[in-house]
C-alpha cells in the first residue's frame, strides 16, 4: 500500500464518519438554534429598548436542519409513493362465507 493510497482512504472514512456523524445530529436534535435572533425568538428594535418577534423563526428561536429537511421530505415523498401504490392496486373481493346451518361452532 502506498501513501496515495493510504491518504485517499483516509479521505474516504473521514467523510463517510463526518456524514454518518451529522445524519445521528439531525435524527437526535432536528433542530438549531436560529442565527438571525440567536435561539431568543426576539429581535430588538433599531432604535429604543423595545423588541419584536422574530419573523424567520416565529418566535421560536429554533430552524430545522436542512438534513433534516431532505429526511422530512424523501420520507413525505416515500410515504406519498406507499399511498399511490396502494390506491392503485386493486383489491381482491372478500369470499362469501359458507354457512354450515348449525350455530354449535359459535
Amino acid at each position: 500500500m502506498n501513501l496515495d493510497t493510504l491518504a485517499a482512504i483516509a479521505a474516504i472514512a473521514i467523510t463517510v464518519l463526518t456524514t454518518l456523524s451529522y445524519i445521528c445530529n439531525c435524527y437526535a436534535r432536528p433542530f438549531k438554534e436560529h442565527r438571525r435572533c440567536h435561539g431568543t425568538g426576539r429581535i430588538p428594535y433599531l432604535f429604543g429598548r423595545g423588541w419584536r418577534f422574530c419573523p424567520r423563526c416565529q418566535g421560536t428561536g429554533l430552524r430545522l436542519r436542512i438534513g433534516r429537511r431532505v429526511w422530512n421530505h424523501a420520507r413525505r415523498l416515500q410515504r406519498e409513493a406507499a399511498l399511490r401504490d396502494e390506491r392503485s392496486t386493486p383489491r381482491r373481493e372478500a369470499r362469501p362465507h359458507e354457512e354450515t346451518g348449525t350455530d354449535e361452532g359459535r
